[in-house]
């Protein structure tokens, strides 16, 4: 899927090459029906630079790239159909839940099976999990952390300027697993994160609402979409949903994980329960 050809291979772009992923990222449905001079135009490159981008992203040709466009740009029309009526509160409210439905179905499509796969072999075979954000984020990051200790690994979330995470980081080693969130592109600290988790051999990972979030394109590898200019509170709602499938994925497929969640609401009604003490 090309969002994804243009994460991995963003740090490697051209300047003229850089400026075409931002736009194709942030104005695919446009894309999708500019000829290669068209494009050159509106990025203000020349035609062969378009040309040569579709084959650095590994096209034969613009053609091919376009038809790539094409096919995300027909899965968000089949995801977007809704009915219209009286806008009254009640219809606000179902609405608003339809287009969280159409957003998912979205988000769903332009995650490629593979990645996903990849991402929860590198979530079971980690000796530890460190979970990192900033800003907005950093309730997510807590809230996965929870989720994540269910699977039987130590997991951690200590605040972006903890010394418990520099102290971490520099004891890094494949055995950990850096895993990012990240609901805007505003996550410049976390890049820094993981680009010292990577040069120090830790393995990194990222949820990310944009292919080209910074922390999306320095980790190995990134679960992102791409979202048109989401308000916070859909950012925050979509992020919340990938997290929740993400952990759904992993406590369904690791052996042991349900053992695991009865320990513990064995000990939940050992601590909470009505029995006298």
């Amino acid at each position: 899927m090309i969002l994804e050809r243009i994460r991995q291979l963003y740090p490697e772009l051209t300047k003229s090459q850089m400026r075409l992923a931002d736009y194709i990222v942030s104005s695919y449905h446009d894309v999708a029906f500019m000829t290669a001079s068209e494009l050159a135009q509106n990025v203000d490159v020349n035609e062969a630079t378009v040309i040569r981008f579709a084959q650095r992203l590994g096209y034969p040709g613009y053609p091919d790239l376009v038809e790539d466009v094409r096919t995300i740009v027909l899965q968000d029309l089949d995801a977007s159909a809704s009915t219209t009526g009286c806008q009254t509160k009640a219809s606000l409210f179902s609405e608003a839940l339809l287009q969280q439905s159409v957003l998912l179905r979205r988000v769903a499509s332009q995650i490629p099976a593979e990645a996903i796969e990849k991402a929860c072999n590198m979530v079971q075979s980690a000796e530890q999990v460190l979970v990192v954000s900033q800003g907005a984020s950093f309730g997510h990051a807590r809230l996965l952390a929870n989720h994540l200790s269910m699977l039987g690994k130590p997991v951690f979330s200590p605040p972006i300027d903890s010394p418990t995470l520099y102290a971490r980081i520099a004891r890094a080693n494949e055995g950990l697993l850096v895993l990012c969130l990240s609901s805007t592109t505003d996550c410049s600290m976390v890049a820094k994160v993981i680009k010292a988790a990577n040069a120090r051999g830790a393995r990194t990972l990222c949820l990310a609402l944009s292919p080209l979030a910074p922390c999306a394109r320095y980790a190995e590898l990134a679960l992102a979409c791409t979202l048109v200019d989401p308000d916070p509170a859909t950012a925050d709602s979509v992020l919340t949903a990938m997290m929740g499938a993400f952990v759904t994925c992993l406590q369904r497929c690791t052996t042991g994980t349900e053992a695991s969640q009865e320990a513990l609401r064995e000990i939940r009604e050992e601590i909470l329960g009505n029995t006298t003490p």
